[in-house]
């Protein structure tokens, strides 16, 4: 079982083929059994959108109907005159009716109640009894709209009616025209508008079962619909055998709900899953079966290119492989052979080199010997001076003895302060070169005096400004200041001198290596500040032929570390 243990080769080419042969099947069946659940959804949607959408026209146009019989009835004479209380023989009465209702009469009941709410006369007993009470129900409802109601039944078998109030020749209210549509009369309006093997119930505002198609399933979905919308959740019915569509009805303002028979019921889904899992059972036998006879074939040369690897790993650099194939694995070991043999000679050729590499290392540190004696020379010169009434040549050697003495110290970064001073030391050494023809104004508040700069940042900045912009002038003149903005330090050093023509402006702020030979020290300081800090920091130029310039240097206001023991810093 070693050739099967974690992270083999063999392990990764059983694994491998059970992926090949599994995910394919996998996604295969999954995008079947998806597609065609979707085919059926969209046609059982696309079938109870158009059975939804006939019911509709169908109500609709009968209730149209209904309306207008209903009104034509209630304007009808010998309605209000039998309603008044009028002689009028029923005979004459109930054909005047059917004369009023016309072919309506087979969609509903049509009752004449009088004002009391007493049956005149009707065409059917869709509302059983003699009496509906005018103070409550139907008449109540139509007396309260003051003119035609359309109303969900709630008195006898009626699914819904339709009423209209029936004045006198006066104006005075004389009773009422009431069309009530019933059970079967429903049925067999809707006949051929849906499904025969689907369910549709027509439920009240108040989600109350008024009609259903099937009605020994509909009392417990109507329950179930009426508790599902109070709780907020989706309308699904009353298990999984039916989709659900609800829709209300315009015309009517009842709800209506289709039911039709679920495809995809929970035993249909077992089905196909345990389809799925016999396949895929079978696809991981054969993938296993087929794993182990191909690992076979590659694991004895990929184990011993193992092996060799961990001698390797161990120190062992004079493993060989056997080269006993002529295939890929064969041209491996092959190459494997090549390379310890070029890591032989590499490794000989470091120790050499790393022989030389000391031997340089002894030199360098001989030549740093030379800037200290330099150093002490120039100490010895400026006594010289001194001692020979010299102040100019004590000045000069003092200055760039300090600037000497900055170069060989080992820091990387030095607070501000320290680099002003050495900047005044350049600045005297030219001075005295340059004979007093510009001055130098310092303007930097103690707050930044602290903070944190790369070393013999300014110089170059310095020496740019006197060779190329105020040592031609008679009244030179050059400011170094600083200012904070945001997060950042900018230091700037400025002059009057002639300025720099754009096209040499535009060059040095663009990023990239400077012109042979050409302001190499404003290159360094720029390419110094991008590496410590990042591209949006190093030296931006401005210019005005004419006027002088400004070089300016960006970086992030921090203290130097021994400003940071202090207290009162403002970095």
């Amino acid at each position: 079982m070693k050739a099967f243990q974690k992270g083999s080769f063999s392990r990764q080419v059983l694994v491998t083929m059970l992926l090949v042969a599994l995910v394919p099947m996998i996604l295969f069946s999954g995008a079947m059994l998806l597609t065609l659940v979707r085919r059926v959804q969209v046609q059982l949607d696309e079938q109870a959108a158009l059975q939804l959408a006939q019911v509709h026209e169908t109500l609709s146009a009968a209730c149209d109907a209904l309306e207008g019989s209903v009104r034509t009835l209630a304007q009808t004479p010998l309605a209000a005159q039998a309603l008044a209380g009028g002689t009028v023989s029923e005979q004459a009465l109930y054909r005047a009716v059917l004369d009023a209702i016309g072919q309506t009469g087979a969609l509903a009941d049509f009752i004449l109640y009088d004002a009391t709410g007493k049956r005149v006369t009707a065409t059917g007993k869709t509302l059983a009894g003699q009496t509906l009470s005018p103070e409550w129900g139907l008449l109540r409802r139509v007396r309260e709209a003051g003119g035609y109601l359309l109303t969900d039944g709630q008195e006898g078998d009626a699914v819904f009616c339709a009423a209209c109030p029936v004045p006198t020749p006066d104006g005075a209210h004389a009773g009422y025209a009431v069309a009530a549509v019933s059970q079967t009369q429903f049925a067999a309006l809707l006949a051929g508008t849906f499904d025969r093997t689907a369910n549709l119930m027509v439920l009240s505002p108040y989600w109350h079962l008024l009609y259903a198609s099937q009605p020994a399933q509909s009392k417990a979905a109507a329950l179930a619909l009426r508790g599902q919308l109070l709780a907020g959740r989706p309308l699904a019915g009353e298990g999984d055998a039916y989709q659900t569509y609800t829709e209300p009805d315009p015309t009517t303002g009842f709800t209506l709900v289709l039911q039709q028979p679920q495809f995809f019921t929970a035993g249909i889904r077992r089905a196909y899953y345990l389809l799925g899992g016999v396949i895929t059972l079978l696809g991981v036998g054969l993938s296993l079966w087929g794993a182990m006879l191909f690992s076979r074939r590659l694991a004895k040369p990929v184990g011993a290119i193992g092996a060799a690897m961990s001698r390797v790993e161990h120190g062992d650099f004079s493993v060989r492989l056997k080269k006993q194939r002529n295939d890929e694995l064969g041209r491996l070991a092959r190459g494997f052979n090549r390379m310890m043999n070029e890591y032989q000679s590499s490794v000989e050729r470091s120790v050499s080199r790393q022989k030389e590499l000391n031997e340089a290392r002894i030199r360098l540190m001989q030549s740093q010997l030379n800037p200290h004696f330099l150093y002490n020379t120039l100490d010895s010169v400026r006594w010289l001076g001194v001692e020979h009434h010299a102040p100019q040549v004590s000045a000069l050697a003092t200055g760039l003895a300090g600037l000497l003495r900055m170069s060989i110290a080992g820091e990387e970064f030095v607070p501000l302060q320290t680099e002003l001073e050495l900047v005044e030391r350049y600045v005297e050494i030219q001075s005295i070169r340059f004979e007093d023809r510009f001055t130098c104004e310092i303007d930097v508040e103690e707050r930044f005096q602290s903070c944190s700069v790369p070393k013999l940042m300014l110089q170059p900045l310095v020496e740019n400004a006197i060779l190329h912009g105020v040592a031609q002038q008679e009244d030179g003149y050059l400011k170094i200041s600083a200012a904070q903005e945001g997060d950042d330090l900018v230091v700037s050093v400025s002059d009057n001198g002639a300025g720099i023509p754009p096209e040499t402006v535009e060059s040095l702020n663009r990023i990239g290596a400077p012109a042979p030979g050409r302001h190499l020290g404003l290159y360094n300081v720029d390419a110094i500040l991008r590496l410590h800090f990042g591209s949006t920091y190093g030296v931006h130029v401005t210019s005005a032929l004419g006027e002088g310039s400004c070089v300016s240097v960006r970086l992030p206001l921090t203290r130097s570390p021994a400003a940071r023991e202090g207290e009162g810093s403002a970095c």
